[in-house]
């Protein structure tokens, strides 16, 4: 049923502020486009007025184009003029633009189980409040995890928080907290960064990408300052930082004493050849917050990350937590820990690395053949290519892109300020297989082979 105010001293009728309140909720959208409304009889008895009042507001609401009554089947609702009006909304999507997992890399039966054996095990416990650190077997498992990555830490270290997310704006937060009032990136990164530094009040600088420039411009970084980094993998380009150059990185920041934000949410989905360490796996790594997550790729909606935190600011970093956010659901820790514990997080991982290989494989592929002078560097890992649009701007390709059912990012939301006149895309092969992925360079190519 549906509460419904109505003013029984009211001049206007009762049937009007029906389909007046009735008419706001279809046109805000608490009602979408068929949707089924109560049946006249079982709304008039709730409101206490006649069927037939019922019946006249929904009559009027039909002929304001707004209902569609089918006899006995009862009144569906019509979507608004307003929400038809773009026709791209209901062109079926091809998602090159986002890092969601496609359905099949989701555990969700293995998810289910752990449920189903969480509640038969540890019952009501499972609900109850967690160190705001998180819980002790979860740290220990996440440590044993991390090893895996060749990071050497201790479990004591381990902070558990909601998401990656959470975890970047708690070490920005805390390094504020110590003083810092700039954060280094490079020209491209991961673009919530400059809303988070402004929140904050802390001011970016800009690093370039190319990797003897960016080892000389290290010098601008000062004591007291940050530097944050995706060294793996990195979104948006998916450049992998050079062991040379991450040796170069931690000498600087042990040198000029300035701090180090890794964010290593892609780290685990190596398949290239060669081997990379994170920098918290390599000496001088103790000015690092290390921030790692798995969920990203294969349960995003369980949102749970970790952060590894340097002991001198440890305190400082779960005071903001306690401020900011608390501790994260013990129901979701238990279920990552069991999920760890029970060897799936390895497997589920190993199976996400050979599917972003194959796919990414696939993708380089077809750009080879279909885009001939739109050059890129094939990723060593992660999900996320960044392609090279000569002659044609990244937001201009989107744009199309978009009118013809394709979803990709253009290179200038990943800058600050956005820059419209960037002439790359970034392209994720995380959603779409191989047919996904030929549709959508197939688009890309007519739009170049026709113009923008």
């Amino acid at each position: 049923m549906i509460e419904i105010p109505l003013d029984r001293e009211s001049s206007q009728a009762l049937y009007r502020q029906i389909a007046s309140h009735l008419s706001l909720m279809i046109t805000h959208g608490a009602f979408p486009g068929g949707h089924r409304l109560p049946g006249a009889r079982s709304l008039a008895r709730f409101l206490g007025v006649s069927r037939i009042t019922v019946e006249q507001s929904y009559a009027l609401l039909e002929s304001a184009g707004m209902l569609r009554i089918e006899g006995r089947s009862g009144a569906f609702v019509i979507p608004p003029s307003g929400a038809c009006a773009s026709r791209e909304e209901f062109l079926p999507h091809v998602d090159m633009a986002s890092g969601l997992p496609s359905p099949g890399l989701v555990p969700g039966g293995q998810i289910g189980k752990l449920c189903r054996d969480l509640f038969t095990a540890a019952g009501e416990d499972a609900l109850l409040g967690s160190p705001l650190v998180g819980d002790t077997g979860l740290r220990h498992a996440l440590v044993r995890h991390a090893a895996t990555r060749g990071i050497p830490a201790r479990w004591e270290d381990v902070v558990v928080v909601s998401g990656a997310q959470e975890g970047l704006y708690l070490a920005v937060a805390t390094l504020a907290a110590q003083g810092v009032r700039k954060i280094w990136v490079e020209s491209f990164t991961y673009p919530r960064i400059f809303g988070l530094a402004r929140s904050l009040g802390i001011g970016v600088g800009l690093l370039p990408m190319e990797e003897r420039i960016l080892g000389e411009a290290l010098t601008r970084v000062r004591q007291g300052e940050v530097l944050y980094l995706i060294p793996s993998f990195q979104n948006p380009t998916g450049r992998t930082l050079s062991l040379r150059l991450r040796e170069q990185v931690l000498a600087a920041a042990v040198e000029r004493r300035f701090w180090i934000i890794e964010d290593d949410a892609y780290g685990e989905l190596r398949y290239g050849e060669t081997s990379v360490p994170a920098l918290k796996a390599m000496a001088e790594r103790e000015r690092i917050l290390y921030l790692g997550s798995f969920s990203q790729l294969l349960f995003p909606g369980l949102r749970l990350g970790y952060v590894l935190v340097p002991r001198e600011i440890l305190s400082s970093f779960c005071a903001a937590k306690e401020q900011i956010s608390g501790a994260t659901s013990s129901l979701v820790q238990h279920l990552v820990r069991g999920f760890i514990e029970e060897g799936r997080l390895e497997e589920s991982l190993s199976a996400a690395r050979t599917l972003m290989a194959q796919r990414m494989r696939h993708l380089g592929e077809e750009l080879r053949r279909m885009l001939p002078g739109w050059h890129f560097e094939q990723p060593m890992g992660g999900i996320y290519l960044w392609l090279h649009t000569p002659g044609v701007t990244g937001s201009k390709l989107a744009a199309a892109a978009r009118r013809k059912g394709v979803l990709v990012s253009a290179g200038g939301a990943f800058t600050f300020p956005e820059d419209d006149a960037v002439e790359t895309l970034r392209l994720s092969v995380s959603c779409e297989g191989p047919e996904g992925i030929r549709e959508a360079v197939g688009i890309l190519a007519e739009i170049r082979r026709l113009g923008t």
